[in-house]
């Protein structure tokens, strides 16, 4: 995790990462803060001043906390489960498995144990047998799995280059991370508070855009958003509203009432 020496400087960090990755190349951030109640950053263009506004999408407090330690439950009763198959196989070395549980399409409920403890076990068990001895990494394809909750497994071979480093074979999660899908009620509250600030000085500005920072590898700020999210429309006095993924360095636009694309 990236430490800052506050959080200006963090969102100084995050603001000039927006706009490398976007087609804004040609905005500079000015440092100097305009009156009593400045926007977190004015940026000029073409000699306009813009005032950005940048915060931080957190999940809703109290929000699914129970079903999120039920699903982490659920992971390690899974990973138990399917390590004592394993065990009981004669492979000739040990191996390490990774599983990444973070894709899990319906977040209200609960893993199908049933179906997913044996899937996972076969495709453990084919992935090791179908390889030479002396494998160092597999990426085993099963998109069923994908259905049960998991996105992603990687077997790593216990001895590299002759040498055993793993004594007996182990199971870890990747990610643990509880993903909130399309968060409606989280952007509202954003629109508003900062809907407020927006008031004390628009007119001083040719534009102001909004910019909402996620990172899907924080636990507290992991979202996924719909293809039908993304139709939502808002109503807010801001000219436009970007969504990104500080992690993954994605993007994308929030729609909203009267938009014009050409603004």
């Amino acid at each position: 995790m990236i430490k800052y020496s506050s959080k200006q400087d963090k969102e100084h960090t995050q603001l000039a990462a927006f706009l490398e990755k976007t087609r804004y190349l040609t905005y500079k951030i000015k440092d100097i803060k305009d009156g009593p109640n400045p926007p977190d950053f004015v940026c000029i263009n073409n000699d306009y001043l813009d005032s950005i506004e940048l915060t931080e999408l957190f999940k809703k407090k109290g929000i699914r906390k129970h079903s999120e330690k039920e699903l982490e439950a659920s992971q390690g009763n899974i990973l138990k489960k399917v390590k004592e198959i394993i065990d009981k196989q004669s492979f000739a070395n040990p191996f390490e498995v990774k599983v990444d549980f973070r894709t899990i399409h319906n977040p209200n409920g609960k893993y199908n144990i049933k179906a997913i403890v044996p899937a996972l076990s076969s495709l453990i068990i084919n992935s090791v047998q179908s390889v030479e001895p002396d494998f160092d990494k597999i990426k085993p394809r099963d998109r069923s799995l994908n259905n049960l909750g998991i996105s992603k497994v990687v077997i790593r071979n216990g001895v590299m280059f002759g040498k055993k480093w793993l004594k007996n074979t182990r199971f870890n999660k990747i990610r643990i991370h509880f993903v909130r899908r399309d968060p409606h009620d989280e952007i509202l509250l954003v629109l508003r508070k900062k809907g407020v600030i927006l008031k004390k000085y628009q007119q001083k500005y040719r534009n102001s855009y909004l910019l909402i920072i996620t990172n899907r590898y924080e636990g507290s700020q992991a979202f996924r958003f719909s293809e039908e999210f993304k139709k939502n429309i808002y109503e807010t006095k801001f000219d436009r509203i970007f969504i990104f993924d500080y992690f993954n360095f994605t993007h994308f636009e929030l729609k909203k009432a009267n938009y014009n694309p050409g603004h």
